[in-house]
């Protein structure tokens, strides 16, 4: 965990070195964000096989094994070897062409770090009104810690971002397009097309309530409705596996409580204006990822679909915050959530098992003894 540790203190005085440099708030943000998500794709990039329960390291199966497997294969043979691997013909072209340009594992984490780190930080850096609080939160996010694991869904949600990033700039075409390529490495990710027609619909505080009292009778019928849903949708879930998750619910729930208070409670849900339509249509993609939440005790399956809705997070909050007029109340909001923030991430980072994330090696290290 020490190196963690450094990572915060180092980025937070470059976070206070920046502000003071630049006079341009707007230029230090975006440069506190490239240098957090810069260090994080060093971190996955550089990190030990053996970190990530899937990466399978020295095991019989997982995305090592794979990755070498599929190297002996020509493309010509694709179609056969997605039917034999769990894997999407995407992801398995993937794997075949990088392992003609150079058959080495710590290559394939490293490109896979660049494809779900970097495209994140920069739509973040582009779109954030405040790259502190937007990069903190990210990094709060069980889906930042994909990276160590779980390689298919974290370079889809890579691109699940810039899809993010056409809804913000109504790009429907590309929207659309991103989707399918991210779809193409995990599957699930054609869920989120729904967010482009959602983030457009206009929700006022009342229904904000309303939303708000749904979600305790949906989460007493669960487990009916989830059965119900994987019979008709995703059949090979209809196991459940009774996690008991429940904590990332009540976050969620209290984050979105947050928003709706501070939005409309200081603008009276009055404004049309672009930062309000920005809100309005953040909070309705971040209800998604509480609604999945929801199910998440059920099966981990759920949460994991709700991971692409958790990426408007981020930037919802930034935009909250700047809208609180009293000044004084926005500073310390501001600096209770980073704290909050970065405190929870390094709890992520130590309890997440499947990461493997918390006894940092480099690859030229001898690996972890993980329990």
């Amino acid at each position: 965990m020490a190196i963690y540790y450094v990572s915060c203190a180092l980025l937070f005085a470059y976070g206070l070195m920046t502000r003071a440099a630049f006079p341009s708030a707007r230029q230090a943000d975006k440069r506190i964000v490239y240098a957090v998500f810069g260090l994080w794709f060093l971190l996955l990039a550089l990190r030990h096989p053996a970190m990530g329960l899937d990466l399978g390291y020295e095991a019989q199966r997982g995305y090592l094994v794979s990755f070498q497997a599929l190297n002996e294969f020509p493309l010509e043979m694709v179609r056969d070897v997605a039917g034999i691997r769990p894997y999407e013909t995407g992801y398995v072209i993937f794997n075949i062409l990088l392992g003609k340009i150079w058959d080495n594992r710590q290559f394939l984490l490293a490109v896979c770090a660049a494809l779900s780190v970097l495209p994140i930080g920069w739509t973040l850096a582009k779109e954030s009104c405040d790259g502190g609080l937007t990069a903190a939160g990210y990094m709060a996010l069980p889906c930042s810690l994909l990276g160590f694991s779980a390689l298919r869904q974290a370079v889809a949600l890579g691109f699940l971002m810039l899809a993010l990033c056409c809804v913000l700039r109504r790009k429907p075409l590309l929207f659309v397009l991103l989707v399918v390529l991210a779809a193409q490495f995990h599957k699930a990710s054609y869920l989120f097309l729904v967010a482009y027609p959602v983030y457009h619909v206009p929700v006022n505080y009342r229904w904000r309530l309303v939303s708000l009292a749904l979600l305790p009778l949906l989460y007493v019928l669960r487990r009916p409705l989830y059965m119900f849903a994987v019979s008709h949708v995703y059949s090979m879930y209809n196991i459940p596996d009774n996690n008991g998750s429940i904590n990332l619910l009540i976050l969620y729930v209290l984050l979105y409580l947050f928003c709706t208070v501070f939005q409309y409670g200081e603008r009276s849900g009055a404004e049309n204006g672009e930062d309000a339509r920005r809100v309005n249509g953040l909070m309705n993609l971040f209800y998604g990822a509480v609604f999945c939440q929801v199910f998440a005790g059920v099966h981990n399956v759920a949460a994991r679909m709700g991971y692409p809705f958790t990426l408007a997070l981020p930037l919802l909050l930034p935009l909250v915050v700047s809208r609180i007029r009293d000044a004084r109340t926005r500073q310390l909001i501001r600096s209770l959530l980073l704290l909050f923030f970065a405190g929870f991430a390094l709890l992520a980072i130590w309890r997440m098992g499947w990461a493997r994330a918390w006894d940092y090696r480099f690859f030229w290290q001898s690996p972890p003894q993980f329990g």
